[in-house]
């Protein structure tokens, strides 16, 4: 299974937290607690990786064009063996650039 990223707004942090205790008092078996546990575990890294001075700096030396490239401030960055990261961006293409007919979307 390949990993997927989602953006989770605050509001939607605090929804799953939530569910996931809840979950955790009508059903507690090991296996439920153990990913409710992870759940919240990852909740908990992102926020942190929102302040943490290292990763922030990664995403800050992302040499940006409005329009074209952009880096959030809490884009996730993929620390690797070697000094330096992967910072996640967006790059803008043109549906044009994509051979999609202008105007045509996901939703279309």
């Amino acid at each position: 299974m390949s990993p997927i990223y989602v953006l989770l707004r605050p509001e939607h942090q605090e929804a799953l937290e939530r569910i996931l205790t809840a979950a955790q008092i009508k059903s507690v078996t090991p296996a439920s607690l153990a990913d409710a546990d992870l759940i919240q575990t990852l909740i908990r890294n992102a926020r942190q990786s929102l302040t943490n001075p290292v990763l922030q700096a990664y995403r800050a030396a992302v040499k940006t064009r409005e329009g074209d490239l952009e880096c959030d401030d809490n884009a996730i960055v993929s620390e690797g063996d070697d000094p330096g990261a992967y910072v996640m961006c967006w790059k803008w293409i043109y549906a044009s650039d994509a051979d999609l007919p202008e105007g045509e979307g996901v939703d279309d």
